[in-house]
């Protein structure tokens, strides 16, 4: 779920460190989001459902077949991002918080409100609360992971060795 922009940004902020304004994802954390286990269809329908609304919203301000070139952006002064589609923007025209097209900042609002419900039914009530939430989950995921603590071996004189 690469679209998941809240939750993504929160919980590789906390990985890497970066500022939230900065929009840089470290490339060797990207496989490490905790996406839930239980998961319904009705869930699943409803974020690929507003994954491809903000594709299609993007879709509207870009032209097709932009390689990777076109996301490495403009000088602030040629950037042509309006409220109107121009199907001249680059990935980081629109992304720029000063000039996001309303109707895609809405598209990922309800994005990050479906995939959330897929974690629990409650409103996350900040960032913090949803990254403390994602490091729990994580935590859970990767347990079964990590070795087992090794059991303490006995003295010779049949008592364990002090922790």
């Amino acid at each position: 779920m690469n679209l998941c922009v809240r939750t993504r940004k929160n919980l590789f902020g906390g990985f890497s460190g970066h500022s939230e304004s900065d929009g840089v994802m470290r490339i060797n954390i990207d496989n490490n989001f905790p996406w839930p286990q239980n998961v319904t269809v009705k869930q699943r329908a409803a974020v690929e459902t507003r994954a491809q609304a903000v594709l299609d919203i993007r879709a509207q301000f870009m032209t097709v077949g932009d390689d990777v070139r076109s996301l490495i952006s403009k000088p602030k002064s040629k950037r042509l991002v309006t409220s109107t589609p121009t199907k001249s923007a680059t990935l980081a025209d629109l992304y720029d918080p000063l000039a996001m097209p309303p109707a895609l900042a809405q598209a990922h609002t309800e994005l990050d409100r479906a995939a959330d419900l897929c974690y629990r039914p409650e409103k996350f009530e900040s960032d913090r609360q949803r990254v403390e939430f994602l490091f729990a989950l994580y935590e859970k995921l990767t347990a079964p992971l990590l070795p087992a603590a090794k059991p303490k071996r006995a003295r010779r004189n049949g008592q364990a060795r002090p922790s």
